[in-house]
C-alpha cells in the first residue's frame, strides 16, 4: 500500500519539472531519500512512473499520467484534512463544505454566508469550486455536505435536489455594438454573425448553447470558452466577441462597460438546484445553511417545514 510520503514525493519532483534537487529542498529532505521513496512507489505499483536517461528524470511516463488525476485527488484530501483538523484546534466548533460552481459562489452566496457567519462566528464556511461533474461527484462520495448546480441530463439517482432559481440567458455586449442597435428581440442569425465568449465545454451551458444553433442550422465562432463568468466579461470587454452567460452572473451597477440583451426567447433558462444526499443527512450547521439559502431564494426552509437537521431530506420536486 502506498504510503502519503512517497505520494508527496512524486508530487513535489513533478511540481519541480522532475528536478529531484529543487524538490529535496522543497520537503527539506535529500535528493536520496526522495529517489528511494519514489522507487519503493514505483516498487507497489509494479511500474515505472517517471522516465529516466543517463541518470535523470525527463518525463512522466504513459502510466504514470493515468495514476496522476487519482494521486492529486488523494493528496487534495489528505490536505484538506489537515486544514480542517488545524481548524478545529485553532477554535473552530464547526466546519461545512458547499461544492459549487464559480458563478454561484461569487453572485448567490455572498450574501448568505456573511448573515450564517455573523450568527455562527465559530463556524469556518468552505466552498470547494469546480465544474458541474466535478461538484456532482464530491457530492455523491461525501466530500461536500451539500451542493448548488445545476441539473445534468442524467440526475444521479443517488442525489436529491431542491429547485432554486432560473438562469436566465443574456448577451453581453460592449456599449455601441452593432447587437445593441439592432431592434429587439434578437434573432440568432444577429448572434452567429458575431465570435462568442462562453462557458467551457465542461459546463453543461456551453452544449446547451451550441446546440440551439446547431439546430437552426446556424455555424458560429466560438473566441473563446472559460470557467469563470468573470474571465468571460474580460475577453467581452477587450473585443474579442459577445458574451452568452446567466443573468445571475451580470449587475449593470458593477459591470461598467458591458450591457446585456435579454435572450431567454432563444435558449432555455436551466435551473440552479441545491443537491443533497438521497439517504444521507445534513448537521447542524449545513442545514443552518441550506434554510439560510433556500429563504434567499424564496424556498421555504427545510428545516421550518419540519425535517429536523439530522433527519434525511425527503424527495423533493
Amino acid at each position: 500500500m502506498p504510503t502519503l510520503q512517497q505520494l508527496m514525493v512524486l508530487r513535489e519532483i513533478i511540481r519541480h519539472d522532475l528536478n529531484v534537487t529543487r524538490a529535496a529542498e522543497s520537503l527539506h529532505s535529500s535528493q536520496p531519500g526522495l529517489t528511494r521513496h519514489l522507487q519503493q512507489l514505483e516498487g507497489e505499483f509494479g511500474f515505472e512512473l517517471l522516465v529516466r536517461e543517463r541518470g535523470r528524470f525527463v518525463a512522466i511516463s504513459e502510466r504514470g499520467k493515468v495514476l496522476l488525476p487519482v494521486l492529486t485527488r488523494v493528496l487534495d484530501s489528505a490536505d484538506e484534512l489537515s486544514e480542517i483538523a488545524h481548524e478545529i484546534a485553532q477554535g473552530a466548533t464547526g466546519v461545512l463544505t458547499v461544492g459549487t460552481g464559480n458563478t454561484h459562489a461569487r453572485y448567490a452566496l455572498p450574501a448568505v454566508i456573511e448573515t450564517f457567519v455573523k450568527r455562527n462566528p465559530t463556524v469556518t464556511v468552505r466552498l470547494r469550486q469546480g465544474t458541474h461533474q466535478q461538484v456532482l461527484e464530491w457530492l455523491t462520495a461525501r466530500e461536500i455536505d451539500f451542493s448548488i448546480s445545476t441539473l445534468s441530463e442524467q440526475p444521479d439517482p443517488e442525489l436529491q435536489f431542491i429547485p432554486c432559481y432560473a438562469m436566465h440567458p443574456i448577451v453581453l455586449v460592449v456599449p455601441g455594438h452593432p447587437l445593441a442597435r439592432i431592434e429587439l428581440p434578437l434573432a440568432l442569425e444577429d448572434i452567429a454573425r458575431f465570435p462568442i465568449v462562453t462557458y467551457d465545454r465542461d459546463f453543461p451551458a456551453h452544449s446547451r448553447i451550441a446546440r440551439v444553433f446547431q439546430q437552426q442550422g446556424l455555424k458560429i465562432n466560438i473566441a473563446l470558452s472559460a470557467t469563470d463568468t468573470e474571465t468571460v466579461k474580460a475577453y467581452v470587454v477587450a473585443g474579442l466577441g459577445v458574451g452568452i452567460v446567466s443573468h445571475t452572473a451580470y449587475n449593470p451597477v458593477y459591470d461598467t462597460g458591458l450591457g446585456s440583451i435579454d435572450v431567454r426567447h432563444l435558449f432555455s433558462s436551466p435551473m440552479a438546484y441545491v443537491g443533497v444526499r438521497a439517504n444521507g443527512s445534513l448537521e447542524d450547521h449545513a442545514a443552518k445553511l441550506l434554510d439560510l439559502f433556500l429563504e434567499a431564494c424564496g424556498k421555504p426552509a427545510r428545516t421550518a417545514a419540519g425535517l429536523g437537521p439530522q433527519r434525511a431530506l425527503g424527495r423533493l420536486p
